[in-house]
This record gives C-alpha cells, structure tokens and sequence, in this order.
C-alpha cells in the first residue's frame, strides 16, 4: 500500500475511485464544496471529469439530514460566491483566486452563469442521507429493482419486530416439554427479553440473504440433541473418575494420617466434605458440582503449596481436577443453538410481514437496493443510477457498513491496479472520511469496511493535513500525544499486525501529524495565557487505584469547581478571549463543552455545576426518552389515572417527583378523608378527560392543576429536563394512543418501552435539547463529533467499560477481520473483543481531543480498567504515585502539555454579571400593517372590475382559464347564428370559452406528443379526439376537426424578419416548449401608465378600450401556448379560436389587428414577450435581444385559409421591452 498525497484542491484527479482522508479540523466540508465547484465548472484540464455536470447529477451522500442540509447550505454558499469571484474578476479568497487565474478573461461571464444557474438548482441537488437516497432509488427504478411503486416509510418498526418475537414464542415455546422450556427459561423469562437478546443477531442475518431457519434446528430439536450431548459429556468425565476417587482419597488420607501435609491448609473435615460431593456427583452427574476452595486445593499446584515432605504425588485425579472443572464450565449448551434458529426465524418473519404491510425501515431500503443490485436485473439497474449520477461524493466514509460500501462498489466499480481505464473517466466515486473518527459500530459503522476500501483504491489516495480548527498549540499536543503511541507495538490505534515492522503495509491506520493554520485568538485565564492542553492528576491524599464511582465524583466536584471559577474569573473581566487586533471578549458559559461518555457521567457532572449555580444543557445522540426517569414517574401517574379507585396506584402516583408533593401534604391526605375523596374525584375527571379527548390533553390539564411547569421551571436543577421529558413523552403517547385501543394498552406500551431500555435509535424517542440559552452544554462524545466548541473539558476520559460477557453472542473480529460470533466465548474470543472495544476507545479519545478551538482539559488518574488514555499513556494499573511519575515520563517534555493537580473543591458560586434594566419608549407603527399584495393575470388587466381585491380572484389555476373572459363575449353570437353545413369546419364549429377550452386542450396534447410524432402518425391524433368529442356529444364534427388540425400541423410560416426567411409548420419544429408558466413579480404598478407606454410603442395612433385602472401588486402569472426556435429566434405563440367571420377574407391582416386591439392582445404579446426576455437572459449567456428573439406570434387558427393563415407578428422595440422590465422591478422611469 503507497503513502497518501497531499490533496490539491485544484488538481485532484476527478475521474475513477479515490480516497480522501479528512482529519478532524482539516475542512472536510469546504473541500467536499470546493470539489463540487470544480464539477461543475468541469475545472482541471487533464484532471477535470469528461464534461461539466449540473447539481442533480453529483450525489452527495451523509449520514443525517442536519448535515445533509449544511452540506447544501455550504456548497450553495461556495457557488454563489465563486460566482461573485467570475463576475468581479477578482477574489481575496486563496482557492478562487488561484481558479480564476486559470481561466481566460472571455470565460469568466460564462463561467459565473452557470454557477449561478447551479447555486439557484440546490433545491433540487442530490444530496441527502444514504437512506433516503436508495429510497429514492427504489422508488425511481421500481421496475428495475423489483420494489413496489408505493412503500410506506415506518421510523419506528420495534412494535413489529416485539410481535413478530411473541409470534416465535407462541409458535415454538408453547408446545415444548417441561425439561425443554426450563431450559429457554433459563435464558429468557419473556419474549422481550428473548428479543433483546437476538436483535443483534437478527440484523446480522437480515443482510445476509444467504442465511436461512430451515439451516438450523427447531428448539425442540436443539434442546434434545444438546441435552443427550451433555449427558455423554457428564458419562465420559465421570467414567474417568470412577477410577481416580478412590485412589486420590487413599492417597491424601494417607498423608494427613502420616503428617505428610500442612494440617491447616488440608483438614480432614475439608477433604471429607470434598470427597462426599465428588462421590455424590459421580452418582448422578451433573453440572452443579461446587467444591468451592477444593478446586484450587485439590488441583497440582494446591497440592504442591501444603506438602511437606518430599516430592509431591503426581496422580492424574490432580490436573483431572482442572480438567473437571473447565469441562463442567463448558458443557454443552443449547443457547446457540436457540439464538440462531430464533435470529433466522425472525429475520424471514420481519421481512415478510414488511413486504406484506409495504413498509420499510431505514435499513431495509439499503438491504433491498443491494439486493436488487444483485439481482438479475443488477447491471441494468447499477447502469441506470450511473448514467443518473456519474459523480458520487461519499461523506464521513468512515462510518459506512458493509451493505453501504457494496452498493456503491456495485455502481462503481473498483480497479485494483493504479493504471486508470478508459471507462474510469466517465464516472468518479469520491470517498471522503477519517478512519480514526471512526466510532460508531453500535450503529453498525464498520472500519474494515473502510480499510477494505482503502486496499481498493491503492494508490489513489489523499489527505488533508492542515487543522483549520484549533490553536496551533493545541495540535501541537495531540500530535504529540498520539505520536508518542504511535511508537508503541500495536501502533496508536491498536492496527499494527507486526510490532518490529512500522511501514504503511503493515499498519493500515497509521497515525500521521497535521499542520496548523487554526485560530488567532488567544484565551487568557486570570489575565495568564491558557495552556493548550492540560491535564489534572490525583493528589497526594489518594493512595490506591480509584474505583470507578470514585473516580466519578471526585473529578466532577473538581471540574465543576474549576468552571465556575474561571466563569467568575470572566464576570471579573480577568478571563477573556484576545484576537490578534487587541480585541476582547469575554468567556460565556455557551463557550464551555464538558464531554462525557453517557447519560450516568452527565448527571454527575451537572449536580457538581448545580451546586455552583452553573447552569447546564445536555445533549446526547443515544438516550431515548424512555430510560429518563420521568417516564417511570409517568407510568405511575397514568395507572392511577386509569384506575382511580386503586388507593395504592393512587399514593404511588402523587408521590412520584414529577407531581412534587411535599411530605407536609402527602400527611394531609393521609389524615384528612375528604381531601382524599376530593383527590380521587380530581383523577376519576382525568380518566373521564382521557377517554373523551386523548391523554396529551388531560396531562396538560394534570400539569397546570398540581403547578408542575412553574415548580420545575423555578428549580435550579434539572427542572428545565423533567418537563422537556414529560412534554416529549406526553406528545409520544398521544401519537402512539391513534393506534392503540383504550388506556390499558397504552400502559402497556408505555411499560414495554421503559422495560426495553431502547438506546435512542428511533429519531422521535431520543432526548430533546430542553433549553436554546447560552449555558454550559454537556454533550456525549458521540454526540460531538463534528462539531467544534472554544473550550472542552473531559473529566472522565480514564472511564472505559470492558466487555460485558454477560451480552452473548460476542461479537469480534478474527486476524483476517471477519465478524465472528461467540456463544460460550473462550479467554481467546474474550482477548480479541477487548482489543477491538479498546481500539474504538482510543478512537472515540481522539475525536474528544480534536473538538476544542483553544483549550481542552482532561481528567487523569489510575482506574482497574484499561482506557484509550490509559494506553495512549503506557501506563499500567499501579499506585497514583507510579501513575504521576509515568504520566510525566510520557507527556512532560511537550511543552504544549501543563500537568498539574485535579482543581480542589470549591463551594464558590457562579454569578452572573446583572443586566441592566434600560427603559425606553416603544416604537409606534406609523406605517399599514399589512399590504394589498395579490396573484394577477392578462385577463384581469382586460376585464372591467370595481376593486383590487377581484384582481386576486382571476388568478388562473391552468391554462385553460385565461381563455373564459376573451370568449365568452362569443357565447351570444353562437347562440343567434345558423350552422352552414357548406362552411369549412373551421367556420362552422361553435364559438366561445367551450370550444376555446378544447382546441386548446387537443393542442398542448399534441404538442406534448410531439407535432412531427402525431404528423407521422394521424391515427393517434384521431383516437384521441374520437375520445374528446364523445365525451362532448361532438362525434358528427370529429373528422372535419382532424383535417383542421392535421392543417394546423402543415401550415408553414416564416419570420417577417429577415425577408425570404425559412417557412416552416409546426410538424417540423425541433425546440420547443408547451403550456410555458411564467410568474413577473410587480410592485405598484400602475395600470394607466402601463398602458399609456404600450399604446405609444404598439400601433401607436389606433383606438383600443384603456385598461382598468388601478395599480399591481404582487405578481402577474400567465402560461404562454408555445415557445419555439425559429432560425435561431426564439419566438413566443398564442392560440386564438376567435371567430371573426364565415370565410377566409374576414381573417385579413386588419381585421385581426382590430380584434387584437379590440381584446387587448396588444398587452398579451408584450408580457409574453417580456417573460420571455427575462428567461433568456437569465440562461444564454451572450444574450441580444435583437438577435435572439423574434416576437409573438398571435395564430387565429380559424384563418388557416386566408393568405396569412391567420397568423399576426408582433415584436415589441428594445425600447419598450427595457422599459417594462425597469418598471416592472420598480425602479423609476426615465422622464419622458
């Protein structure tokens, strides 16, 4: 494997598979824009993509939609203002500078349209969460990926798979006999229970396909085999000691009599009450044999400790002894057994009962675009999303799972060698992440995914070494921090396979020092300059290896005791942040972050800033709001609801701390019956209000009657958390109660939630932020990554939890790296998993110490287990006197690095500096609160109205509508003339907003088809008026409207400008737009003087009705028939099915002139023309107007036959069209 480059933001190859790691504060997301930027623009001469791409053909992909949407915002923001750079020709930002220096002058206008043109399209940018992304896949390409066309998205299927789990109990369990079910007893009391145990399980074997129930055994089936295996293994240990009991006790009662051995240390009642047990089991063996301290005495080297004379004996019963203990450890068992089949079972069942309710989970839509890829419509699916998404751009890679790496190595395939093919260059998979901020495997995020991809792509790999974050001491102290450990054996992050070799093929995660270009501010702490990184060791008076609860609460009281000092300090004016200019400004609570590992270190640490008045936020990415203890409050307050007449639910309830009833009025109840009475009426009116208006409302109203909000919220604690819990949970069970039948049932969900102690990974159930105020925020450091704050603290950076054994299967990797499961886990599977748990500590410590700008602080001291400081440090459990003295061996020299002793204890308070209370009179409102702003049309400027406010009311909802007022006046002339079977259709077919409607309607209908598609094929053109005239009674006119239309197809106009221009019909257009909406905003426009320019420009001299007089406000909508391209014009067209007579001659050019003035058609064409201006210059970037429009075209389609066809050119002077478009974005008219 080579050495990584460093990235060239301007250089980079973009083309084929490439690697980029991103280290913490390096500017991940400024990169990912600025490669962005460089698609777009197809920049980078030999290392651009084959073409420049718009923004819905780049995926980016993330992980949450927070930052999907600073991802959008961001690349936005770095389009808009390279933009800017292209349209000032300069720029004092260093990457646009040295961009536009690679292009000539004459591209630069060209170059900031289109990124003004891709900044406006972010709305529409493929960017989004890898889940949503492969919805929008399946959904997009359902025929392709075999998926449904309408799938529901549940957040939360855990009520789904409980059901499917009790489905197994009752299928399996229910039938099993007594000795059978003891055993799953043993294991799981409740089908919860059996849940918990296997959903990880489940999930592994929901990605695997391959996976099958009928694999493994029924639990009947298991139990038997397992159970007849363990009594062979109990028969053969017990025909050994058939043999070995008696001669072992001959042999040790022998020497007791002849003194042979210690006589305290082996006592004959001892060795008699061993020897009876051991008889007893060899009777009926069993695994329940205990011995007690027998088995370390009766073993080689206990036997060894008590001889006394000569050579101890040497009998096998001695290291059979051993043995028999292990093999009674180790008998066979059926858990596995029972884990596997129950695992497949309920992985087929979930995903039946999915595929059967059409719903999908967030991970199912990764797991049914994978296999879909897979599948045997694979390859022509994996092409469609290329050619959709040539580019893709991967962010935090480092925390993709295997099924989200072998998507996208599926759409983009991976080339081992470093020789880049042909095909190479018409895609690019960018893969953006940092391997040591990799910490999310409880989410199933796996880093020898990451370093699989790493081996793919070698040779085309980079990183960014410079921190744009931090003081540039401060990474000078984790660079050192973590070169140090570098130096060790298993390297800094636990990845190196051979300790004597340190090259890059033998650690796949090396630890390599960045650069720093951070902040220029300085902290300064009692007017002294803040050491960058700190760190506070035991004092003196501790003698011995703290315990973790110890350890706890001496270094929160010590923290705390510190911070609210420095914040007084700040309050004082001796604590302050100082730029390079001089400036000051003073440290905030808000500017504080204390990170801790879980919810237990965060309570810990806010009742130590309690204490000081230091008020306190917490924010976690894994508590749910059901292992709060509000929720246990709530489940109490609810039972006596349900039950009001239960006394005992009800003392339970008004007992709980979230009522808060002292013990002052608890007595009272007690002693005085009728308040009891009054008590119990109150709760039997809340279950009343329960089951008439749901129990959100009758909790609101328990609330406000037992003062709970103005309680919590007065409390100094964490009253603010109880009530943001209680409202969440409220809000929770009112949305699960639509679903559920009566309170009982609510109860139940409510229990079951509380019981599962879920983790959060429903996005709805995790914990909310219970206040936005600047305070101290204490936040889990899973929940800080990525995120940045001026000053950390990590108190409890020692704690570290081993691997629970109790937790089976035990999940591990092997040497080659593949996921290993361990149901009886032996000290080797044991070895592994800690290694594995320890490595993710050290990387969950390196991203703890890269969240601070200026200062970070950490909380040393010697703890019984193993941590990421406590390896970083080398240093082993000792006495905190070895524990100093190897901390300062290891981190002294580094002068960026303070060591001293944790802070003492301090009852100092936290003051706020006092706001003052400024007076001062309020502003009057002098101006009309509200404005007349509405949606108007041409039509409405052309009809008489009373008032602005109809204006609003002739907003066209399609098309169509614009047609009614300009015909209707037709509607009586139908009505007193007779038909002329004689007549071309087009004279006899009816006149007015009917008529209008449909010819309009058959016409965009073509155009959408397509004009030369239905020219070549008639008989589509004649079935669907077939369609349209039967649905109207107008069968008899059918035919005659086919050849009018087929007419209209074929009649061939030109330009009137140029003269001998070429005559084209609508069947040989080739660009062309139907039904186009355009939208023209208007300030106060007034109408008069609006007309007044339009009759001095068009046809000036000639009478026309005025228009109605008032003013626009607001914007004018209208949809324009057709825009074509016309000897490379283009040219707007409207529709009229005016009849203005019964023969070719009435459709002569003045006559139609005279019904354009005479329905202010005049007005239509310069709008259209107008819109039409606008949108071209918004989209070519050399853009004339003389040059590149060619007017409106008005086609009175009843006059086909006259020698114009019916057709009136009207192309207003630039003058005109520049004068509208100045009044129109409300600036003021040049006189005259």
């Amino acid at each position: 494997m080579t050495q990584p480059k460093s990235l060239s933001l301007l250089t980079l190859p973009l083309s084929g598979n490439r690697l980029i790691e991103a280290s913490a504060g390096t500017g991940k997301t400024f990169t990912i824009a600025a490669l962005y930027l460089r698609l777009v623009l197809g920049h980078g001469g030999q290392h651009a993509f084959v073409r420049s791409l718009t923004p819905p053909e780049i995926l980016v992909v993330t992980f949450t939609e927070a930052a999907t949407q600073e991802l959008r915002d961001r690349i936005r923001l770095r389009l808009t203002e390279a933009a800017q750079a292209f349209r000032q020709g300069q720029s004092h930002d260093g990457v646009l500078a040295a961009l536009l220096a690679e292009y000539p002058t004459n591209d630069f206008a060209s170059c900031a349209r289109r990124l003004e043109l891709a900044a406006q399209w972010m709305d529409e940018a493929a960017i989004s969460t890898i889940h949503s992304w492969c919805n929008r896949m399946l959904a997009e390409h359902a025929f392709a990926s075999g998926s449904l066309f309408s799938q529901q998205l549940s957040t939360d299927l855990s009520a789904l798979k409980l059901q499917a789990a009790r489905d197994y109990w009752r299928t399996f369990y229910y039938d099993l006999a007594e000795e059978a079910l003891t055993v799953c007893l043993n294991y799981w009391q409740t089908p919860e229970r059996l849940w918990q145990s296997v959903a990880s399980l489940t999930g592994y074997y929901l990605a695997q396909p391959s996976v099958h129930v009928a694999s493994y055994a029924i639990p009947e089936e298991a139990i038997a085999h397992c159970l007849a295996e363990r009594d062979e293994q109990l028969t053969q240990l017990a025909r050994q000691w058939q043999h070995w009991l008696p001669e072992m006790a001959g042999i040790l009662q022998q020497a007791i009599a002849e003194k042979a051995v210690n006589g305290r240390q082996l006592q004959q009642r001892y060795l008699d009450n061993w020897l009876q047990k051991l008889q007893s089991w060899l009777q009926s063996p069993d695994e329940n044999l205990d011995l007690g301290s027998g088995w370390h005495r009766l073993s080689p080297d206990g036997i060894a400790e008590c001889w006394k004379q000569g050579t101890p004996p040497n009998h096998p019963a001695f290291a059979g002894i051993i043995h028999l203990h292990d093999a009674l450890q180790h008998l066979a068992e059926p858990r596995q057994a029972l884990m596997q089949h129950a695992a497949s079972w309920l992985a087929e069942r979930i995903q039946t009962e999915l595929k059967q309710q059409a719903l999908m989970g967030f991970d199912d839509m990764l797991l049914r675009l994978h296999q879909a890829l897979q599948g045997p419509q694979g390859i022509e699916l994996a092409e469609l999303i290329r050619r959709q998404y040539p580019v893709a751009l991967i962010d935090e890679f480092q925390d993709t799972d295997p099924i989200q790496y072998q998507i996208f190595s599926t759409l983009y395939p991976e080339h081992l060698s470093r020789v880049e093919t042909e095909t190479d260059k018409h895609y690019a998979l960018l893969l953006i992440g940092d391997p040591k901020q990799a910490i999310y495997a409880f989410r199933g995020a796996d880093i020898y995914t990451y370093l699989h991809a790493k081996q793919a792509t070698n040779g085309r790999h980079y990183t960014l070494d410079t921190n744009f974050r931090s003081d540039a001491q401060l990474v000078s102290a984790v660079n050192y921090i973590f070169a140090q450990a570098e130096q060790r054996a298993g390297g800094a992050f636990l990845f190196r396979q051979d300790s004597e070799r340190k090259d890059i093929e033998n650690d796949p995660l090396p630890f390599q020092a960045v650069k720093a270009k951070g902040t220029t501010h300085q902290l300064l702490i009692a007017e002294q300059s803040a050491s960058a990184l700190t760190a506070w060791l035991p004092d003196n008076e501790t003698e011995k290896v703290l315990s973790r609860q110890a350890y706890l609460e001496r270094y929160a009281s010590g923290c705390a005791s510190y911070i609210a000092s420095i914040l007084q300090q700040a309050v004082s004016g001796t604590t302050y942040f100082r730029a390079s200019d001089g400036d000051t400004h003073p440290l905030k609570p808000s500017d504080i972050a204390i990170l801790v590992n879980n919810q237990h270190e965060a309570q810990a640490i806010r009742r130590q800033l309690t204490l000081r008045q230091v008020r306190s936020v917490y924010l976690s990415d894994r508590e749910s709001v059901f292992s709060s203890g509000v929720a246990t409050d709530l489940q109490l307050i609810l039972s006596a609801c349900a039950e009001p007449e239960q006394d005992s639910l009800l003392r339970s309830a008004i007992g709980c701390r979230v009522i808060g009833l002292s013990l002052n009025e608890l007595d009272q109840f007690q002693q005085h019956e009728l308040q009891w009475e009054q008590l119990c009426l109150q709760f039997k009116a809340y279950q009343q209000q329960w089951r008439r208006f749901g129990v959100l409302p009758m909790l609101r109203s328990l609330l406000f009657d037992f003062s709970i909000p103005a309680r919590l919220l007065g409390d100094d604690g964490d009253g603010e958390r109880v009530l943001t819990d209680l409202l969440h949970l409220a809000e929770l069970l009112q949305q699960a109660a639509q679903q559920l039948d009566g309170e009982q049932a609510l109860l139940r969900f409510l229990a079951e939630h509380i019981a599962e102690q879920t983790s959060g990974d429903s996005e709805q159930q995790k914990v909310r932020l219970e206040s936005d105020a600047e305070l101290v925020q204490v936040v889990t450091i899973h929940k800080s990554k990525g995120l940045e704050y001026p000053l950390v603290f990590l108190p409890f950076i020692c704690a570290a939890r081993p691997v629970n054994t109790r937790q089976l299967p035990l999940s591990y990797r092997d040497e080659q790296g593949i996921l290993c499961f361990s149901y009886q886990p032996d000290q080797q599977a044991l070895v592994a998993a800690e290694h594995q748990r320890l490595a993710e500590d050290i990387r969950k410590c390196y991203v703890a110490l890269t969240r601070a700008k200026y200062a970070c602080w950490l909380g040393l001291a010697p703890l019984a287990e193993q941590s990421a400081i406590s390896y970083l440090l080398a240093a082993l459990t000792n006495t905190p006197e070895d524990f100093v003295t190897q901390v300062t061996s290891a981190w002294g020299s580094c002068p960026a690095i303070t060591l001293t002793n944790l802070p003492p204890v301090s009852s100092v308070c936290y003051q706020p500096a006092q706001q003052q209370n400024l007076t001062a009179a309020a502003r009057a409102i002098n101006h009309q609160f509200r404005e007349l702003w509405w949606v108007a049309s041409y039509s409405a400027l052309t009809r008489q109205m009373g008032d602005n406010s109809i204006l609003a009311q002739e907003e066209p909802e399609r098309a169509s509508d614009k047609l009614l007022p300009e015909l209707y006046s037709e509607i009586k002339i139908e009505s007193s003339s007779e038909e002329n079977e004689d007549l071309a259709i087009q004279y006899q077919f009816i006149a007015g907003p009917q008529a209008g409607t449909f010819l309009h309607g058959i016409l965009e209908w073509m155009g959408l088809q397509g004009f030369a598609y239905i020219n070549q094929h008639p008989e589509l053109l004649a079935a669907e008026l077939a369609k349209r005239c039967q649905l109207r009674g107008w069968q008899a006119e059918c035919a005659g409207l086919h050849q009018w239309l087929v007419q209209l197809l074929n009649s061939r106009f030109s330009l009137p400008e140029p003269e001998n221009g070429t005559a084209q019909s609508l069947a040989q257009l080739e660009v062309y737009q139907v039904e186009l909406e355009f939208w023209l905003p208007c300030r106060h426009i007034d109408i008069v003087q609006l007309d007044q320019i339009l009759q001095r420009h068009i046809w000036p001299g000639e009478a026309r009705p005025a228009l109605l007089a008032g003013q626009l406000n607001g914007m004018l909508k209208g949809f324009i028939d057709l825009v074509f391209c016309q000897q490379q014009r283009y040219l707007v067209c409207d529709y009229k099915s005016n009849r203005a007579g019964q023969c070719a001659s009435d459709y002569n050019e003045q006559a139609l002139r005279q019904i354009m003035l005479q329905k202010r058609y005049d007005l239509q064409a310069v709008l259209y023309c107008l819109a039409l201006h606008r949108l071209l210059r918004s989209r070519l970037a050399d853009y004339d107007y003389d040059r590149d429009t060619g007017g409106a075209m008005h086609w009175f389609i009843r006059g086909i036959a006259a020698p114009e066809h019916g057709m009136v050119w009207l192309k207003p002077s630039l003058e005109l069209i520049n004068t509208l478009d100045q009044l129109f974005r409300g600036e003021t008219l040049n006189a005259g």
